[in-house]
């Protein structure tokens, strides 16, 4: 199995990194959002944002979201045409239902109190607002269905045709940093700072499948939209490639420049890009998922710089 691998250094402080359906990539930064080619290069800054702000990035729903000093701004993600631009005080992280007609938001009050909102795409009003603990990872199911949500160490699933709340259930021994649905919105998987990736099924939240990820917190998760494998990343400074139905470990590699601070696949599944330092973007290209599970030692990574 063999990978090819690059660095981008992207000359920016940076937060987060989302793929664009066309295989462009979106990185969210201090400044403005920062565009990249498919092989990579840097493309015009689609958003110049005042001062030293960070600003969020998520594609959804043909949908390219940022937010940015207190205001959430929406593009097509086809052709970066200003969709909508509104006012958000205290808003944290955002993201969007498949069928783009909806934003979810974690926003914070003055008394660090936080509501989980769902808002209207084109009135900006909110639809359905959810007190929550912490909320710090949040995710939509595929279709539209679920949205799965941290509570101190438990998991919560909304259904939000119903807008019940369908089950909650006791997760992890430690905080749970990263959520992530299956592309047939079937399972749930769960990454936290027990050093323990979990899968789980849903509605009922049945553990499917444990694995010790990291030696240390596993922060960050991606699942492949082919559904075959999951990427993690620890505070150890690992990036590691699991098979999505066994939890068998594929791959490991070692990060040069600091822990991975996000994940994702391109929506072909053939690439994984991890933001790995302040300013560095992984690239690595590879198709392993049509290849028989091989032990980690026995892949191998070929490095373009």
């Amino acid at each position: 199995m063999l990978f090819r691998s690059r660095i981008v250094r992207l000359q920016k402080i940076c937060k987060n990194v989302a793929a664009l359906p066309d295989g462009r990539i979106a990185v969210g930064a201090d400044g403005g959002v920062l565009i990249l080619d498919r092989q990579g290069e840097p493309m015009p800054l689609l958003h110049a944002a005042a001062g030293e702000c960070r600003v969020e990035c998520a594609a959804s729903g043909g949908l390219l979201m940022a937010l940015s000093e207190g205001e959430i701004i929406g593009w097509s993600a086809a052709d970066f045409r200003q969709v909508f631009r509104f006012a958000c005080p205290g808003v944290l992280a955002i993201d969007g239902t498949p069928d783009g007609r909806s934003l979810v938001i974690v926003v914070e009050d003055e008394a660090r109190d936080r509501t989980l909102q769902i808002r209207d795409v084109a009135s900006g009003d909110v639809a359905v607002s959810l007190p929550v603990r912490s909320a710090n990872t949040f995710g939509v199911s595929p279709d539209g269905r679920w949205l799965a949500f941290d509570s101190n160490n438990r998991i919560r699933l909304y259904d939000l045709a119903t807008k019940q709340f369908a089950s909650e259930w006791d997760a992890h021994g430690g905080a749970i940093r990263s959520l992530r649905f299956s592309p047939e919105g079937a399972r749930l998987v769960s990454a936290s700072a027990d050093r323990t990736l979990k899968t789980w099924s849903l509605p009922g939240g049945n553990l499917v499948g444990s694995a010790v990820a990291h030696r240390t917190e596993s922060r960050r998760l991606a699942i492949s939209p082919d559904g075959g494998r999951i990427a993690t990343g620890g505070d150890d400074r690992m990036l590691r490639l699991w098979d999505a139905q066994s939890l068998q470990l594929l791959w490991e590699h070692p990060l040069q420049f600091g822990k991975a601070m996000d994940l994702c696949f391109t929506g072909d599944s053939k690439r994984l890009l991890c933001l790995c330092g302040p300013e560095e973007l992984l690239i690595l290209d590879g198709s392993p998922a049509d290849q028989p599970p091989s032990s980690a030692a026995g892949v191998r990574l070929k490095t373009d710089n």
